[in-house]
């Protein structure tokens, strides 16, 4: 993500309130927007992109309406700080249409020291970033610069995804299945560890859940999309 894109996300959460919705036992701001980053985006912010159904899942869709197309973000109110943060999707982050992105990630976006500290950014991300043969569809990063990226692919629509985030090192992880920890080592998909010198400190960082466009390009199958996460799950250190 550039830094241009970065003070246009910062621009986007200090200027105007959000309508919100309850996930997970947390309550989250939904993002509204016209050209915001990433991408930058058109960002709806109603329930035809972004919505909780009777079992408590989250919806995010990529729509289009009016001739634009619009993506969708979920930003948690808290701060949770330094711990697990964990992620249950339904979706096939293995066939994505190659210019959508899902993130799930950290970000601050009011502390007077983010930019310096590279907005306190912990990602998980899945795309192909506007290349259809790239197959390196997954991507660990701490910034501004710090990425593990791996291939992917899965046998249904179920996986788990998980940063655990302390003051000396960065734990990601993926599994098939929903479950706090890998059944076995066949249900592994990938793992890095980071322990280097941009490991940022827990100030006003918020978790974040995006489905967007890379780009702002339109989906390259011109087809709305559609991913569910089942849950979000925080274990404080």
């Amino acid at each position: 993500m550039s830094l241009k894109e970065k003070n246009l996300i910062t621009a986007f959460y200090t200027s105007q309130p959000a309508p919100t919705i309850q996930f997970s036992g947390y309550e989250w701001e939904v993002k509204q927007g016209e050209k915001v980053g990433p991408g930058p985006n058109n960002w709806l912010g109603t329930n035809e992109s972004v919505w909780v159904d009777d079992q408590g899942k989250l919806h995010l869709r990529i729509i289009h309406r009016n001739g634009k197309w619009y993506a969708a973000e979920v930003i948690n109110k808290e701060t949770l700080g330094y711990g697990t943060y964990r992620f249950y999707l339904e979706a096939r982050t293995d066939l994505l249409d190659p210019n959508a992105v899902i993130g799930l990630f950290t970000y601050d976006s009011i502390s007077r020291d983010a930019a310096e500290n590279d907005f306190r950014e912990i990602d998980i991300e899945f795309s192909r970033w506007g290349q259809s043969g790239n197959a390196n569809v997954g991507q660990y990063m701490v910034q501004p610069n710090n990425n593990y990226t791996f291939k992917k692919s899965l046998t249904g629509d179920w996986t788990t995804h998980a940063f655990e985030w302390t003051p000396e090192k960065i734990f990601f992880y993926s599994h098939h299945g929903h479950s706090e920890t890998s059944p076995n080592a066949n249900y592994i998909i990938n793992q890095w560890t980071y322990e280097g010198e941009n490991i940022p400190n827990s100030k006003n960082e918020k978790v974040s859940i995006n489905f967007w466009l890379n780009k702002g390009e339109a989906p390259l199958y011109g087809k709305e999309i559609e991913i569910v996460i089942s849950k979000f799950e925080f274990i404080p250190n």
